[in-house]
């Protein structure tokens, strides 16, 4: 591992305003990978979606009314599922809307708060689990819903508190390789296993909130890269702690947050002393 070596320059950034959530495609017909990220402000949301290079493709917009739509992320087959404030939304990849749920919510309604089964009181975070189900951050409600891809309720776990097991405003969650759940809450990264069961958690140099998983297995989490464990491995102040963010799969970072969409591009020295935001030479991208 050259963890110790790691250099993370930008490689890009865009401006745009009032940014929000953050995800990496890769359409398996095309083998094209395109960056999807939320912007706009309440009820002007919308989808931009970039080619790695930092060019815009396409717009999309989320279905006919929308409200607060904070994160989102994409199935194998390129179908978008977004959190808003009260509801979580499916499009097709082309923007076709297929389904909206949460209370009284439909195609032209983003409904309404609430705690029950299938409600939200803004949702936050939204990732697939191992089995294709939906994990959506309930911050709060202080808890995690399961949902199908059809937007079915299944279950949920979670309550509102500071002891081990319970959550404080859950902002972000990503599954491990390994089936274990990240949840990140006010103070915490908690860690779940699939089913909702509490295994540990961890607040080492500020783990907690935001949290994206990278190719090799370790994860981002306010301004660091860490093990699978949380700890710290390579501390990056140039991103900022309330960025959400998503990798390429050759291990470059999406920045989306503080009106700039950057790409920081990652790469590994062989010798010499790391310095922050310059490009080392040479760059080792693969072995």
């Amino acid at each position: 591992h050259a963890y110790e070596q790691d250099n993370w320059y930008l490689a890009w950034e865009k401006s745009i305003s009032n940014l929000h959530g953050v995800a990496y495609y890769e359409d398996n017909s095309t083998g094209i990978g395109q960056i999807y990220q939320l912007n706009g402000s309440v009820q002007d949301e919308k989808i931009s979606v970039y080619d790695l290079n930092g060019s815009l493709d396409r717009h999309i917009t989320i279905a006919s009314n929308r409200y607060h739509a904070r994160d989102l992320c994409l199935d194998t087959e390129g179908n978008i599922y977004i959190s808003e404030i009260w509801a979580v939304t499916c499009l097709a990849n082309d923007g076709t809307f297929k389904w909206r749920k949460g209370k009284n919510a439909s195609v032209s309604s983003y409904g309404s708060s609430d705690s029950g089964n299938g409600e939200f009181y803004w949702a936050q975070g939204i990732t697939q689990g191992p089995g294709g189900n939906l994990y959506v951050a309930d911050k709060e409600n202080h808890r995690i819903q399961l949902l199908d891809k059809n937007g079915t309720f299944i279950k949920k776990f979670g309550e509102n508190g500071t002891a081990p097991g319970q959550l404080n405003n859950p902002y972000d969650l990503i599954f491990l390789p390994d089936g274990r759940l990240i949840v990140g809450d006010n103070y915490y990264l908690n860690y779940f296993d699939s089913n909702g069961t509490f295994i540990t958690r961890i607040n080492s140099s500020n783990a907690k909130q935001y949290v994206s998983l990278a190719p090799d297995g370790t994860i981002w989490s306010y301004q660091r890269l860490r093990d699978s464990e949380g700890s710290s491995i390579v501390h990056q102040s140039t991103v900022r702690n309330s960025s959400r963010t998503a990798f390429t799969p050759e291990g470059d970072l999406i920045e989306s947050g503080n009106d700039k969409l950057r790409l920081w591009k990652r790469a590994f020295r062989t010798k010499g002393v790391s310095v922050p935001n310059v490009i080392p030479q040479p760059a080792i991208r693969s072995v």
